[in-house]
């Protein structure tokens, strides 16, 4: 007796457990396919800057020097956190040219452009060509 019911249990806990990685693994495409989309090189012609995105990471490729030449960035430091994936694009943290991480919101426009935006500042950054 007691048996059945230890199967009988293990059967929808199963089941319950299956249900669950389903829905998780659901929720996550959107994140996933944003990911991959966002991966690779972006640049600022507004701002002439550059960077990299490679998983929760932003690096620089290109920094512009005239807004703080005092500035000690440099080639492959980190500027970019990605805290989020969303379904448009993602949120997180970029150090601007005063070296201070400030909170950004980024959504993709096309397979092209993100548009940035941080506090009343919005800027477009493009794939190379």
């Amino acid at each position: 007796m007691k048996i059945k019911t230890v199967q009988k249990n293990l059967h929808l806990i199963v089941g319950f457990f299956m249900v669950w990685m389903s829905a998780i693994a659901f929720a996550a495409t959107p994140e996933s396919t944003m990911e991959s989309q966002l991966k690779g090189e972006w640049i600022s012609l507004k701002w002439n800057y550059g960077f990299r995105i490679d998983g929760l990471s932003g690096f620089v490729t290109q920094w512009n020097y005239k807004y703080n030449p005092n500035d000690k960035t440099k080639t492959g430091d980190k500027i970019l956190v990605i805290e989020k994936y969303t379904a448009t694009g993602f949120v997180g943290q970029q150090q601007f040219f005063n070296g201070k991480m400030v909170p950004i919101v980024v959504t993709w426009q096309d397979a092209k452009t993100i548009k940035l935006e941080a506090g009343p500042e919005v800027w477009l950054m493009v794939r190379p060509q």
